[in-house]
């Protein structure tokens, strides 16, 4: 193997957030490594955890050599280092690749390309195939992210990641952490579907493919065990959770009769104000809704206290729900649109938020509200 790249287009290829899928204590060293192939002036570039596999590609490579070699994931330092101008030339001798610049050589040990894990899905058995734009997936995956569990947190394997609940021409994409569910549904163009399919990829190799998300659009393919999404330049592969996702669609059926429209960045400031004050052991806000008012109450084992005033644009009975805040202030955060909508029904019941306007039926959160005190 011997190629010459410029070191600004090995960055441009976001190659460095290929070690984010290695993992530096695995049991096999290869594993802590990246795969090089260079074939028709072409240079893939491979990472895996055995679980994820992230490929990247980069086309009109000046290749005097053709071959491969796994070399350690130190060389993304020292790249990410050099000037973008820098040509960078890899000349695999033996056991080793040398790497040449004007600026000096660097020596790495490496493992020969036929010892690393081989891909471990294709895509000749999905069962669905559709089309959706890279920043609509990158919106939606991080509208829902933040509240799924890292697997080893969660006390249910089947919240560790996100619901694709896919149907004729749209996904309902959901996340949960048992508290708080979020559903967005986003419409898809469906290119191949054999069955509809309710599959749950691993949180993991969501943020993994959040790295690479740019505006093209990207290809999803998938079947009950793996899922791959394809771009022009990159691809991720995961295997799927192999559990049942809890049934969403009864908690989105609970019958609401009172609704609240608010200004979200002045809930949102409010809500702040609200978590300095919350005791950190309880962490409750409580909500009393009148006539077009909220009034925010919380207070701590200090005996420290907040009382505040907020209009809003509710027009049922008076009612009173307590929340956990720091759940209200993420979900804030996290919804785009001027104007937030709040739906009730009992104060021991969830309740939804959406956003209030046009698109307001697209992204819904439901939120668990705390006991009375």
């Amino acid at each position: 193997m011997r190629f010459k790249i410029p070191a600004g287009k090995l960055k441009e290829s976001k190659f460095q957030y290929l070690d984010e899928v290695i993992q530096s204590r695995h049991v096999n060293p290869i594993l802590q490594g990246i795969l090089f192939d260079v074939k028709n002036n072409i240079l893939s570039l491979s990472a895996t955890d055995l679980d994820v596999f992230a490929i990247i590609s980069i086309d009109g490579i000046e290749v005097d050599q053709e071959g491969g070699a796994v070399i350690t994931d130190k060389i993304i330092d020292v790249i990410k280092s050099l000037p973008d101008d820098l040509d960078i030339e890899f000349d695999k001798k033996g056991d080793r690749v040398e790497i040449k610049t004007s600026k000096g050589k660097y020596t790495f040990s490496c493992f020969t390309a036929e010892d690393f894990p081989q891909i471990f899905a294709k895509d000749d058995n999905m069962l669905v195939k559709c089309s959706i734009s890279g920043q609509v997936l990158r919106d939606v995956i991080s509208s829902i992210i933040y509240i799924v569990p890292d697997q080893h947190k969660s006390y249910y394997t089947s919240l560790a990641g996100i619901l694709f609940d896919i149907s004729d021409s749209e996904i309902n994409f959901v996340g949960s952490d048992s508290y708080r569910l979020i559903k967005m549904t986003q419409e898809v163009k469906m290119l191949n579907k054999v069955a509809n399919l309710s599959v749950i990829v691993p949180k993991d190799a969501l943020n993994i493919l959040l790295k690479f998300l740019g505006d093209n659009d990207i290809e999803i393919e998938l079947n009950s065990r793996h899922i791959i999404f394809k771009s022009e330049s990159f691809t991720i592969i995961s295997r799927l959770i192999d559990e049942k996702y809890p049934s969403y669609q009864k908690i989105l059926q609970i019958d609401v009769d009172k609704d609240a429209i608010f200004d979200r960045e002045s809930l949102l400031s409010a809500i702040k104000r609200v978590l300095i004050f919350s005791d950190k052991s309880s962490m409750r806000v409580n909500f009393e809704f009148n006539q077009d008012n909220l009034v925010l109450t919380a207070n701590d084992d200090s005996g420290n206290s907040i009382k505040e005033n907020l209009e809003c644009i509710y027009r049922s009975k008076n009612f009173q729900i307590t929340f956990n805040p720091k759940f209200i202030y993420d979900i804030l955060r996290h919804v785009k649109s001027e104007k937030i909508l709040f739906k009730f029904g009992r104060s021991d019941q969830p309740a939804y938020i959406k956003p209030f306007g046009d698109d307001s039926d697209d992204l819904i959160t439901v939120v668990m509200p705390m006991k009375g005190e």
